[in-house]
Formats: structure tokens, sequence, C-alpha cells
């Protein structure tokens, strides 16, 4: 299977409260490589490299949230 690019921004209270912690545990669980940053906006960017379905994985679990 071929690895794609996904970008995701994920907005509200995610600043201050590990939610990269937890976007980079489940990446890592997930075998994705990649990264996380927060935004001055608030916001913070995930984006990461791997399979479609397992990043279709990553993007459920990223908006569910911690």
């Amino acid at each position: 299977m071929a690895v794609v690019r996904m970008r995701a921004s994920v907005n509200g209270a995610v600043q201050g409260v590990g939610y990269r912690y937890f976007a980079i545990r489940t990446a890592r669980a997930l075998g994705v490589s990649g990264f996380v940053r927060n935004e001055r906006d608030g916001s913070v960017t995930v984006t990461a490299e791997g399979r479609r379905d397992v990043l279709d994985s990553l993007l459920g679990s990223l908006k569910e949230g911690p």
C-alpha cells in the first residue's frame, strides 16, 4: 500500500491539556510518522504519513480526543 500524508487542524480546548502528547502517543502506537505543533490561534496541527487506513484510524482518534 502507498504511503500518504495527512494534515489535520484541531480546534477547541486543545492547548495546555496534553493533546499534543495524546496525538503523538496515538500516532506512534499506529506506526505513523510526522509531527504535532501548537499554533498561535490556539489550534493544534497534526501532519502524519502512513497508509491511508492507518491515517483514517488516527483521524478518528484525533476527533475523539484523549
